[in-house]
């Protein structure tokens, strides 16, 4: 299928093909990934580390708003202040809307104290509730303040009706609102003064705050420059009447202004589309928003000089792999040609290949095709004398079976025939091995029943006991419960057998044997103890091969947790303990 699209015949071409395809797609795709990750990677980082710029200068401005706060809590607070509101609001006769002489001493007096340090306050103004007015400030005159902000006008305003609502906790507006006209950045703190007594207004204080109170918390950045551009945006709005978020702006750019006006909720995709990066830090007390600013064409400049070279590198990197690719695939098509010709001199007839081959893959390829060809009549003089040497062994494997039936027949001849001879040790013999010999085959099954397992044994000591003149006395105690459990065959006869030739035949006089089998837990439990020489390491239990042999059959079909253990000691006797569980299905 693929050949029928890709027709280039040779290894070589069909090499350079694909090399040419893997070079000239994925680098040039590397360096453009590569340069649009190191433009964003310069963009994140420079969002990163402005983000740590704007919080320390929202910091800068929290202190500035808490010293603005904490002086009008503390003007707020004088108690001679609150005595001269009080007298004020007292006064019911009408006068002008300014307040008398005394009162006007004692509030310049306390405004001067408070104030005497700080160089961000740009106005103090006292209303108290019949809307008499104190100012202190240097911009205007009380009177100007009064023409542009009479008090019943000042009672409509929605920033009046929020210090009402505060109950005299201090407002912070995003403008100044005695000059809501002025184009100049400031902005005004806002307190209801309540009677401490009653808790009843007695009259309004306003600080209007100078832009200094915002230059100071960033960075100082020449105008000029092309760093970028400070803001601090209202995002409720809550400023002056052109309804422009801007609280304050340290550059005059036209462009971020209009964008930002014209938004009808600012965020920083608004910016982003129309080509800044925006770094924004929200403050904490005012709900601001603190942006930094700046074109991504100015802060990616020195990305167009990364693409310049990346374009080279790209270039130089092609040019270098076409050239290696072309002198590789000369080195992969030689040995193929070598190796094309001993196939078709073997073709030919031939069998002695002269061709030379290198030690990479074709040419291991290339010697064992040389080894393959020299070796290839041997090999099939070997596959027919094998097969011969098969016949034979099969022929034989026939010969030595044996039909159990003509075994049982005949061992129950040989009973027989000694019954009709009297010769009772002999018959008890033959049908005691006949009893083994039909237990052990089993028709054939691996598993038997305990019963079953203790029969054979008892047909065993019948043929040991006339062999050695009833020299071993054997005692079995079985547990009735566990007599038709069901067990895998001959576990117990290897290690009677085992007793008899090499712990009790050894010693002098009779030998004894205890063969134990009980039900502890979920466990059957088999002990077969006597009273032989014993021995000193017990390592040599398991080097016997009817000992391994039961050993391995336990694990292979209850599992390694069980099998057999040994216990010796000299001229006192070995103990062997088989552990098998009970009730389980044997693994077949």
């Amino acid at each position: 299928m693929i050949e029928k699209y890709f027709k280039i015949k040779t290894i070589k071409n069909r090499f350079l093909a694909v090399m040419i395809i893997l070079i000239i797609f994925p680098i040039p795709l590397i360096g453009i990934i590569s340069f649009i990750n190191s433009s964003n990677m310069i963009e994140n980082n420079h969002k990163a580390s402005y983000l740590l710029n704007l919080q320390k200068s929202s910091e800068l401005m929290d202190n500035n708003l808490k010293n603005t706060t904490n002086i009008m809590r503390s003007i707020t607070s004088n108690e001679n202040l609150r005595n001269e509101l009080k007298s004020s609001n007292e006064v019911t006769e009408a006068t002008d809307n300014y307040f008398p002489i005394q009162s006007v001493n004692v509030f310049s007096r306390i405004f001067r104290e408070y104030t005497i340090d700080t160089t961000y306050i740009d106005s103090i103004c006292l209303y108290d509730n019949d809307g008499r007015l104190y100012y202190f400030g240097t911009k205007f005159s009380g009177a100007t303040v009064l023409k542009n902000n009479p008090y019943d006008k000042i009672k409509e305003k929605n920033w009046y009706k929020e210090a009402i609502k505060a109950n005299g906790k201090e407002v912070i507006l995003g403008y100044n609102i005695l000059d809501e006209e002025s184009r100049e950045f400031s902005f005004s703190t806002v307190k209801l003064v309540r009677d401490v007594d009653t808790l009843k207004p007695i009259g309004l204080m306003i600080i209007n705050v100078k832009e200094n109170a915002f230059t100071k918390a960033f960075p100082n950045i020449n105008p000029d420059s092309e760093e970028g551009t400070f803001l601090v945006l209202d995002k409720n709005k809550n400023n002056n009447n052109n309804n422009s978020p801007i609280v304050f702006m340290n550059r005059n750019d036209e462009d971020i202004k209009k964008i930002v006006d014209n938004s009808q909720e600012f965020n920083s995709s608004t910016l982003e589309k129309q080509g800044y990066s925006v770094s924004s830090y929200t403050n904490d007390i005012t709900g601001w928003e603190i942006v930094h600013i700046i074109k991504k064409s100015q802060l990616l400049k020195d990305t167009r000089l990364i693409g310049v070279y990346t374009a080279i590198v790209c270039l130089v990197t092609i040019l270098f792999a076409l050239i290696l690719s072309i002198v590789f695939s000369n080195t992969i098509n030689k040995p193929i040609k070598r190796l094309k010709r001993a196939i078709s001199d073997v073709g030919k007839g031939k069998r002695d290949i002269t061709e030379e081959f290198g030690d990479d893959e074709i040419g291991i390829l290339g010697n064992q095709f040389k080894v393959m060809v020299k070796e290839n009549l041997e090999l099939n003089e070997r596959i027919t004398s094998s097969k011969l040497k098969q016949r034979e062994a099969e022929l034989k494997l026939l010969q030595a079976q044996i039909n159990p039936h003509f075994l049982y027949n005949t061992l129950d001849s040989i009973y027989w025939l000694a019954k009709i001879k009297k010769v009772d040790d002999i018959a008890d013999m033959a049908i005691a091995l006949s009893d083994i010999f039909k237990l052990s085959l089993n028709k054939g099954s691996e598993i038997t029943t305990v019963r079953n397992e203790i029969k054979q044994v008892q047909s065993y000591l019948i043929i040991q006991n006339l062999r050695y003149k009833d020299r071993f006395k054997v005692d079995i105690d079985i547990d009735d419960k566990i007599m038709d459990y069901e067990i895998i065959k001959l576990i117990i006869q290897p290690f009677i057998e085992n007793a008899m030739i090499h712990g009790l035949e050894p010693k002098a006089g009779d030998g004894e044997i205890n063969i134990i089998g009980k039900l502890e837990g979920d466990e059957i439990v088999f002990v077969i103890e006597d009273n032989g020489i014993g021995v000193e390491d017990i390592n040599k239990f398991n080097s016997g091969y009817g000992i391994k042999n039961v050993q391995e059959r336990i694990e292979l079909y209850y599992g390694e947790e069980y099998g057999v253990t040994f216990e010796s000691e000299i001229n006192k006797g070995t103990i062997v303990t088989i552990k098998i569980p009970f009730e389980k299905k044997i693994i077949l």
